[in-house]
């Protein structure tokens, strides 16, 4: 690591960007040095000889360094003793510990000093060859402080695969490393990439010294519990379980092996093929984990929706369920009417989610998540649709939408300049054809997605190639665009009527020559017109949630209603 180019680029960084945030609010300037470590890095040619962090107030390079990577902060901690000191002044800093690999196994010591007496989290990957000798190591002084952690190992791949012995043996040396004691560890996640097809991976029932502890969540990918009539008190006392069955069927007598282990279950996570009802199906009494809340079911299509409804089923004490068909669905999808209502609907490019019922109101709530790859389905003209949420290039896609009699809240997401130039998709505004047949609607929503950032190679004029992160440029619109959508594209029920309110979240640039007219004409469309800053909590947790590294239960953390 060069320090020198580290801190230089950094301080430039912030200082150019800070200059920019002018009197802005603290927000802003957080959301500035958020982006810090995330522009691009210029040679030390075009920076200073000397770094801009020692200019800066104290107080904002604190700031700065919560925002940074674990690099750049060892960088900084190592530049001269003010920065040292202002480094060890914030060991929470200290207490996440991701990504870098190399520099967390062979500075460990140091990483636990600075941070103590916080716990810490920590977050590996690896893969082959396995750093056996220095993950032992690293276990032996971190896991007594460990708060959380996250290990994820291939041992195989597109182009090499190790022999099968190996991956066994890969397998063999980290679980026994997994077998110290870790008294404060409250998460657990283990993802073991191999070839399924030469046998299961199997945690040891001596995982955390075999000792109950205050394990409460758990996440397993490619790995299984101790095989049945072998106990494993690490998991005896968890409260969430994310479990990925590879490849094959799930089956009853599977899944009460697993569930065996965990008595206090209240949240499961499934991810497999299907389930099938075996033989021993019968082993799985209504009594069962009685106290299991919310059950989230990830198929590869849902092709397997019915057998993810039985499943469901056998819990009748469900309070939430989840169902994920991540390749869309086999059949026309309809609105499940033995579900609690309303619903609320999101669809936003290659994702859609469905949510029935409302936490607040029933003792049951259910939510399903899938794409539509031959249009639109029956559902979305459910008398039951409340609420939608769209992105407007599906529209685009999937043609134009069924008349939803008593849908109330619309939110259209506008394209982004990046995802206009790669698509030749229109947009509502644009497409003068694309009628909106929603005869209840009271509230209309226009936003905009965060800006996406997307590195581009420029050849420079002395022949050499430089990396440039762009950033999408800002949204614009019109509000006489707006008013010529409402009055001849939204079909309103009796004729004329106003909307009760307009909203513009995240759209800062309004193009009209004359602003004062077309405020006026605004009034002539909707009661009241509101501009947000920023997307309403809601819909920025529907976004979170899409997140593809997230496991099946993470769907629960994020509920997609209005705040009250």
């Amino acid at each position: 690591m060069d320090i020198h180019n580290h801190t230089h680029a950094l301080g430039a960084s912030a200082s150019r960007l800070l200059r920019t945030a002018g009197a802005g609010s603290s927000a802003h300037a957080n959301a500035l040095l958020a982006r810090v470590s995330k522009v691009v890095q210029y040679p030390p040619s075009r920076i200073g000889r000397t770094s801009a962090l020692l200019t800066m107030p104290i107080s904002i390079v604190c700031r700065l360094l919560e925002h940074c990577d674990l690099l750049d902060r060892v960088a900084v901690a190592r530049t001269c003793q003010t920065l040292r000191l202002a480094s060890l002044s914030l060991p929470h800093i200290w207490s996440r510990l991701d990504h870098n690999e190399d520099y967390v196994l062979h500075n460990k010591s140091r990483l636990l000093q600075w941070s103590y007496p916080r716990l810490v989290d920590v977050q590996l990957s690896f893969d082959t060859p396995f750093p056996y000798d220095a993950f032992d190591a690293f276990a032996a002084a971190i896991f007594p402080r460990l708060s959380s952690f996250v290990l994820r190992i291939a041992v195989t791949s597109n182009l090499s695969t190790i022999p099968d012995r190996g991956q066994h043996s890969v397998w063999d040396r980290v679980s026994i490393a997994l077998s110290r004691p870790a008294p404060h560890m409250h998460t657990l996640s283990l993802t073991f990439h191999a070839d399924p097809s030469i046998g299961h991976f199997h945690l040891r029932s001596d995982l955390l010294n075999g000792e109950p502890g205050v394990l409460r969540t758990c996440m397993l990918h490619g790995l299984r519990p101790p095989p049945l009539l072998r106990p494993c008190n690490a998991l005896s006392g968890l409260h969430t379980l994310d479990f990925t069955h590879e490849l094959s069927s799930f089956t009853a007598s599977e899944l009460a092996a697993v569930l065996s282990l965990s008595p206090a279950l209240e949240t499961f996570g499934l991810t497999a093929t299907s389930f099938l009802h075996d033989a021993d199906s019968d082993i799985l009494p209504s009594a069962l984990h009685s106290q299991l809340r919310r059950l989230a079911v990830d198929f590869p299509t849902l092709m397997a929706f019915d057998s993810a409804r039985a499943l469901a089923r056998r819990f009748p004490t469900l309070q939430e369920l989840a169902i994920v068909g991540s390749a869309g669905y086999n059949r026309p999808f309809e609105d499940q009417l033995d579900w609690p209502g309303p619903m609320r609907a999101f669809v936003l490019r290659d994702d859609a989610l469905f949510e029935f019922g409302d936490a607040n109101l029933q003792s049951f709530c259910a939510k399903v998540r899938t794409n539509f790859d031959v249009g639109w389905g029956p559902i979305m003209s459910s008398h039951r649709l409340m609420s939608l949420v769209l992105h407007e290039h599906e529209v685009s896609r999937c043609g134009p939408l069924p008349c939803a009699p008593n849908l109330t809240d619309l939110s259209i997401f506008l394209a982004s300049w990046t995802e206009t130039a790669d698509r030749w998709d229109c947009g509502v505004l644009a497409n003068t054809e694309l009628v909106f047949d929603y005869p209840a609607l009271c509230s209309l929503r226009f936003a905009q997605l965060p800006k996406i950032k997307s590195l581009s190679v420029l050849l420079t004029a002395s022949g050499d190639w430089e990396y440039r992160y762009i950033r999408d440029a800002d949204y614009t619109i019109a509000l006489t665009d707006i008013v010529d959508f409402v009055r001849d594209r939204v079909r309103l029920q009796p004729p004329g009527r106003r909307l009760d309110t307009l909203i513009l979240s995240g759209i800062r640039d309004i193009v009209d020559f004359d602003l004062a007219q077309s405020l006026h004409m605004i009034k002539s469309i909707a009661t009241d017109i509101d501009f947000e800053h920023s997307l309403p909590p809601h819909l920025l947790r529907y976004l979170s949630s899409r997140d593809a590294d997230q496991n099946s239960t993470s769907i629960f953390s994020s509920a997609q209603r209005p705040d009250s």
